[in-house]
């Protein structure tokens, strides 16, 4: 996992920002793209294609979003604020939908759940590339001593 996390890191910073950037005008051209083109693109065959749809394009984007901006100093806070800012994008995404005249789209709960759960998948499946590796402890004379060896 680390040298996967050292590629990550030989990206240059710009690039890795550069395509956050680009994620996020994805996911807001997409959310905000009217309804008369969405009903002829997509057909609702799958069982909950909607909210699949939703968690996955989340989930890409929380792990965006620790690539170009995670921090390797306090990982599990960083990853709480990522999550927060993610859900509350999809929120932002979401009201957009409903109050934007000429997207007719509906603000849903189910969406903004999805959208809430794809950021925690996302986030939870960067927690080993963002983890600092561990130092092996070394058996010190006064350890040794302390237990008897």
């Amino acid at each position: 996992m680390m040298r996967f996390m050292t590629l990550i890191e030989g990206i240059p910073l710009w690039l890795r920002r550069g395509a956050f950037y680009v994620a996020v005008a994805c996911v807001t051209f997409a959310s905000w793209w009217p309804r008369r083109y969405v009903d002829e693109y997509v057909s609702e065959t799958i069982h909950y294609y909607d909210d699949i749809t939703h968690a996955v394009i989340y989930a890409v984007l929380a792990t965006a979003t620790l690539v170009a901006w995670g921090c390797r100093q306090r990982p599990w806070k960083s990853r709480w604020w990522v999550w927060a800012g993610v859900t509350l994008f999809g929120l932002a995404m979401e009201i957009g939908q409903e109050t934007i005249p000429g997207v007719n789209r509906s603000l849903e709960l189910s969406d903004i759940i999805s959208n809430a759960v794809g950021a925690l998948v996302g986030v939870m499946l960067c927690l080993p590339l963002f983890w600092p590796a561990r130092k092996p402890v070394l058996a010190t004379d006064e350890t040794r001593m302390k237990h008897g060896q």
